[in-house]
């Protein structure tokens, strides 16, 4: 303790950075005027001093450190490796995130199969305090949204290789849900049992296990395309992270030491402060990325992380990339400050984003990139709860781990958060494109009046094709716009005009008329412009079956199926002021009603 107590009291500067980066460059340049403007400020203090006060003791008293270190080994040999045949996806509340290295990127057991191709991290554990004393995560239990807000679909997925496992949580993507009454377990002979799966705030599924039982089929319900994250402000955010502070006290929020002043000073800039929240936080994953390397040799140092501090465990990033620059071979570019693992670069990500205000925690899980995984894709990550912009909380992977130099490993690299939200466009696309191809085939069979045609697309391809056009074309502007033709159509008089033809006309004049130059005005000076940009397809569909209702009880029809009728009618003469979008989506509905009643 003497010693360490004088290391850290005689330490000199290893390296100076100013906090504004004005002098660094004439610094590095000129060595008087370093020299002069370390002599006239403050030291910056040193990181982890007792790693650097056991890196002296190791120079000075090397066999003494040699002892010290085989009995520390071997005391942690004993708690690790005397549980390696258990699962790793177990149920855990801390995990430590040790770090693999050649030997686990080789292990090709599969861990996860999957009916449907998933590209996604399928967490085993969101844990959201870093505890210092033990320096592992521990599991913080925030109430999380327990569904998606986009459209979901169903897969199944089975869980392999549970051997001496007795409880397990069940893998899932952050955004799924594990559907309670579809989970079985499958003992050798190929017997099912019905599981009970427990569920926590986080949206967790644990189940026990029965004795024999060898794998455990699961369905959840996962969005349809990646969800992205909402694009709230600045004000906005610093609202939800009080909420967190309030409910969650600090343990998200605690600042992580152990981060160099200057990586930390990325994120002081003027350039970085003017982002939004989640421009941010793509930023925070980018500038991680940019300074990982990854270690696929990583087991010459896990050791020597096991049980130490965040700050300890950073250092040593640091030290074996300097190591490893050594061999020009690995060919390890200047801008690289820290060889890890996933596990490494999922808390350096997390200290970073706490760093700039943001509560973040670490995910464990396995990456699938198909309908199987294997051991080899054991993940970690960053992760933050974030809006989810209808007043509830979700958690976001946000992935610091670099891609390896060795092509065999390329799979390591995860996407981005813009790289899936990229992706999530272009799947949105082609679902719309798919979907309003069902649709004009329903709208073909309801004016053929086959029954039959129609009774092939309504198995589920129909409500899924409605959903998407509803889900992700219909904005809050396009059912203020419908709203306001049949709204004109029923207060107007016309309704009650007894001839068909006359009134016809009379409502083709109004709404190309005095209406058509409302909607107009209104497009370009909608009230509503900012509002309008929110998702409105459950409303319009709502809408439609209100002015049937309407229509019913005002004695302009006499039932729900003439009420269709006039539906079709006033779409069809109002077409023209319509947008490609309200004419779809008006149609959609009004043949997606029609449908389920003929059949």
């Amino acid at each position: 303790e003497d010693t360490e107590k004088r290391i850290s009291g005689l330490a000199k500067i290893h390296r100076w950075l100013d906090p504004d980066g004005i002098f660094s460059e004439t610094a590095m340049k000129d060595e008087g005027f370093a020299r002069s403007m370390l002599d006239t400020n403050s030291a910056i203090p040193d990181r982890a001093p007792k790693r650097l006060a056991e890196t002296l003791l190791q120079r000075m008293l090397p066999r003494y450190a040699e002892e010290v270190r085989k009995k520390s080994i071997m005391s942690r040999a004993q708690s690790f490796f005397g549980n390696q045949e258990q699962f790793a996806v177990g149920d855990t509340q801390s995990t430590d995130l040790e770090g693999g290295g050649f030997g686990e990127l080789a292990d090709t057991r599969t861990v996860l199969e999957s009916r449907d191709a998933i590209h996604d991290i399928l967490s085993t554990g969101v844990f959201g305090r870093f505890d210092t004393s033990s320096h592992t995560w521990q599991k913080v239990f925030v109430e999380t949204r327990k569904s998606s807000s986009e459209i979901s679909r169903t897969t199944t997925l089975t869980l392999v290789d549970l051997k001496n496992t007795k409880r397990t949580i069940l893998p899932k993507p952050l955004d799924a849900r594990v559907i309670a009454e579809r989970v079985h377990g499958i003992d050798a002979k190929g017997k099912e049992s019905i599981l009970t799966p427990e569920f926590n705030s986080l949206g967790e599924a644990v189940v026990e296990i029965p004795i024999g039982t060898e794998k455990i089929v699961y369905s959840i319900e996962l969005p349809m395309t990646h969800e992205p994250m909402a694009d709230v402000s600045e004000k906005e955010f610093e609202a939800f992270v009080k909420k967190i502070k309030r409910d969650q006290g600090n343990e998200l929020t605690e600042i992580l030491k152990g981060l160099p002043q200057d990586i930390t000073a990325r994120i002081r800039n003027k350039k970085f402060l003017a982002l939004s929240p989640k421009q941010k936080v793509m930023e925070i994953e980018k500038i991680v990325r940019s300074l990982g390397y990854y270690d696929v040799n990583n087991q010459d140092v896990s050791k020597e992380k096991k049980g130490k501090s965040l700050e300890d465990q950073i250092l040593i990033c640091e030290e074996r990339l300097a190591s490893l620059k050594l061999d020009k071979k690995n060919g390890i570019g200047p801008e690289k400050r820290f060889a890890g693992v996933c596990a490494d670069f999922a808390s350096i990500t997390s200290a970073l984003l706490r760093e700039a205000g943001f509560p973040a925690g670490v995910m464990t899980g396995y990456a699938m990139n198909g309908k199987s995984s294997e051991r080899k894709n054991n993940h970690a990550t960053a992760c933050i709860p974030w809006p989810d912009g209808k007043g509830g909380i979700r958690f976001i992977s946000i992935d610091g781990t670099p891609g390896s130099s060795n092509p065999a490993y390329a799979w390591i690299e995860g996407q981005s958060v813009g790289e899936k939200e990229k992706g999530s466009d272009i799947e949105v696309r082609e679902e719309v494109v798919a979907a309003n191809i069902v649709i004009e085939e329903l709208l073909q069979a309801i004016q053929a009046n086959n029954v039959e045609a129609i009774q092939k697309l309504s198995n589920g391809q129909l409500e899924k094709a409605l959903n998407v056009i509803l889900q992700y074309e219909v904005k809050k502007s396009h059912v203020h716009i419908i709203e306001s033709v049949l709204s004109l159509y029923q207060y107007s008089g016309i309704a009650h005009i007894e001839n068909k033809i006359e009134k016809d006309i009379e409502l083709r004049k109004m709404i190309e008329g005095a209406m058509g130059d409302a909607i107009a005005r209104e497009r370009r000076f909608n009230p509503l412009a900012e509002a309008g940009k929110e998702k409105a397809g459950i409303a319009l569909m709502d809408l439609a079956r209100e002015y049937m209702d309407k229509f019913v009880r005002a004695g302009i029809v006499k039932n729900k199926v003439e009420a269709l009728d006039k539906l079709e009618q006033i779409a069809g003469l109002a077409s023209r002021n319509l947008d490609p979008v309200e004419q779809r989506a008006f149609a959609a509905v009004i043949g997606y009603i029609r449908a389920k009643k003929m059949t």
